[in-house]
């Protein structure tokens, strides 16, 4: 079989990349403030600004940041057409997220935001309460703190079918997901298509203004 030669192509944008693993690091200081430190919950509560104002970045550089970044789930047939190949031994060349790639990482997204969005109307049964928990009824904030908890038990289970994912790709198909995400290139066939990146300094002001929409909220 003939293969076709590969060159090194950047496929993610930094703005992705450190989203990426902010969002890593920041979710894991929310478990544990949450449930591993005593007296934590304000620390808790800063996390999940943080949390939160990195999703709604991710929203708006879905929408006006670079190509690969941008939501695209394609259609039932792109995503059946590329099962067919996922027990091939060989690695997909997809620039960006493959068609299964991007309905997970909607899933992934749609389940951290369900999580941050329900925190901010939570409360923990004795003290602390979300900073818009006084917008709804004792019953809704109860409810909310159960979404909460569900959401987040739902998060692990995507993350770890995530790595697992990861994993597979890597012994498997023989593909280096993590690399990319470090480095931003991937090695993909010559003939790839068009990848198109906008200024960081877009990625900026997008944050920045995510950031004050949080900030905002907070306060309320």
């Amino acid at each position: 079989m003939r293969i076709n030669p590969t060159v090194s192509v950047k496929i993610w944008d930094l703005p992705i990349r450190l989203f990426h693993w902010a969002l890593v690091l920041i979710c894991v200081v929310c478990w544990a403030t949450a449930t591993q430190f005593e007296d934590a919950m304000r620390w808790h509560f800063y996390a999940g600004y943080v949390t939160l104002a990195l999703l709604l970045f991710r929203l708006l550089w879905g929408k006006f940041g670079s190509s690969t970044a941008r939501f695209s789930v394609g259609s039932l047939q792109d995503l059946l057409n590329y099962g067919r190949t996922l027990f091939q031994t060989q690695p997909s060349h997809t620039p960006g997220h493959n068609p299964v790639g991007s309905w997970s990482a909607m899933a992934l997204i749609a389940s951290a935001f369900t999580v941050s969005v329900s925190g901010l109307f939570a409360n923990d049964a004795v003290l602390s309460k979300g900073p818009l928990a006084h917008w709804v009824s004792d019953n809704t904030s109860d409810y909310l703190s159960d979404l909460h908890q569900i959401s987040f038990n739902f998060l692990v289970g995507m993350v770890v079918i995530h790595l697992t994912a990861i994993a597979y790709y890597r012994i498997v198909k023989r593909e280096d997901l993590v690399t990319p995400m470090l480095t931003g290139k991937k090695q993909l066939p010559e003939s790839v298509e068009d990848i198109y990146f906008v200024s960081n300094t877009r990625a900026l002001m997008l944050f920045l203004i995510a950031a004050a929409l949080v900030g905002w909220i907070a306060t309320r």
